[in-house]
């Protein structure tokens, strides 16, 4: 039987610093009050689906765990466990962190630096989104080997970071929005992943 991860972005997140920081991944960033709706449709969709985690993963920034554990309270009552996995995360966030400066020095509007869709993110950056897409779908793949035989587990990740391993997989250009607590879902056949699908609810 086949395993399903479910890759889902974290809800929207309180913005630290300044304007120029946007694109940065600000790990200490808690969840913003205005998140609760969207975890709330998230876990909707999976309880009227039938959907059930045998876990829920998250990566090491703070946003990432927060909603993993409402999500689990709403979908799980609170007694599906909840594991670390740091590859679900940025691994090179120095290196994003340098690389966003110098685009944000570069543009007209320094204060007002674009926002960018996560298929210009892997334009601008494809050595470095590349590693990153690696990464978390490796993360993705551990994930799977920890369920039984037709179980589902939920991932909690972040934007570009989902598409990138999406991409990876489908070998479809990368998918330039994800919104908050939008997911798409992995499937696994023993350890080989055979399918990808995007849920954007």
């Amino acid at each position: 039987m086949a395993k399903n991860v479910w890759l889902i972005r974290h809800a929207k997140q309180e913005s630290l610093g300044s304007v120029r920081q946007v694109g940065g991944w600000q790990p200490e960033a808690e969840l913003a009050p205005e998140s609760t709706d969207r975890i709330k449709a998230a876990s909707e969709y999976f309880i009227e689906r039938g959907i059930h985690f045998s876990f829920m993963a998250h990566s090491g920034l703070i946003r990432s765990r927060q909603t993993a554990q409402r999500l689990r309270d709403l979908i799980g009552g609170g007694v599906v466990p909840i594991h670390l996995f740091e590859g679900l995360g940025p691994g090179e966030i120095g290196e994003w962190e340098e690389r966003f400066s110098k685009f944000i020095e570069r543009q007209p509007d320094p204060e007002n630096p674009p926002l960018l869709r996560a298929d210009e993110i892997e334009s601008l950056f494809p050595d470095l989104c590349a590693r990153e897409g690696e990464r978390v779908l490796g993360a993705t793949k551990e994930i799977a080997l920890r369920l039984e035989e037709g179980g589902s587990a939920g991932a909690v990740s972040h934007f570009p970071l989902i598409q990138l391993a999406e991409s990876l997989v489908t070998g479809n250009p990368v998918r330039p929005n994800l919104g908050y607590c939008q997911a798409i879902c992995f499937t696994f056949e023993s350890e080989e992943v055979v399918g990808c699908e995007a849920h954007l609810y």
